[in-house]
């Protein structure tokens, strides 16, 4: 009798877990590790690994950073699709392409709709100080100079880069587009929202 063949999830309930879960599979076959190898490397039973694959199991931040060892992997892109092409959950209202979210896990760009100056000075100081120097003016000058570039990107008034996008694939072209308009929105809500609270 021919193996089962596995139904393909449908995207609409998609979670992290299974963005994890799909990862893990994709990094496992990848490297030509059965189920029954990874769980003998990590100590655990061959169900488990199938249960977490399939999405029957979620995964505890442990058994992330544990799978991320026994795989040889990163975690973040674990976390962030970076094997998968759809978009990433983030939370029931919010969705990612797998890029940004990899840019997000790793402390790089906040996701869309977060405000950057925040999110810049919750760079712990040490990696502030690795990454772009002790003063604390720069990290002010930084985020506001991302906030300013992100603005005039999501209004309309600036392009981007000439050819730049040109160059991607079509299907990163698109997700691109969709990401400046939802971002366009959001920055809209967030005038509208400013002036309100301004009148009060």
């Amino acid at each position: 009798m021919p193996g089962r063949r596995r139904k393909p999830r449908r995207k609409a309930n998609l979670t992290a877990d299974q963005v994890v879960a799909d990862s893990v599979r994709a990094v496992r076959e990848r490297h030509g590790t059965s189920q029954q190898e990874l769980a003998d490397a990590l100590g655990w039973t061959q169900s488990t690994v199938a249960r977490i694959e399939s999405g029957q199991r979620a995964i505890s931040i442990g058994e992330l950073v544990a799978l991320s060892w026994a795989l040889n992997v990163a975690p973040a892109y674990l976390l962030s699709g970076s094997f998968q092409s759809g978009a990433v959950p983030v939370h029931k209202t919010l969705q990612v392409p797998p890029a940004h979210m990899l840019k997000w896990v790793r402390g790089g760009e906040p996701l869309p709709g977060l405000n950057y100056r925040r999110y810049f000075e919750n760079i712990p100081d040490s990696e502030w100080i690795e990454r772009y120097g002790p003063i604390d003016e720069q990290r002010a000058q930084a985020a506001a100079g991302y906030e300013r570039a992100e603005e005039l990107l999501a209004s309309g008034a600036v392009e981007r880069t000439p050819g730049a996008e040109a160059a991607l694939e079509p299907e990163r072209r698109a997700e691109l587009a969709k990401e400046r308009t939802t971002r366009r929105r959001q920055l809209d809500a967030t005038r509208k929202a400013g002036k309100r609270k301004g009148a009060s």
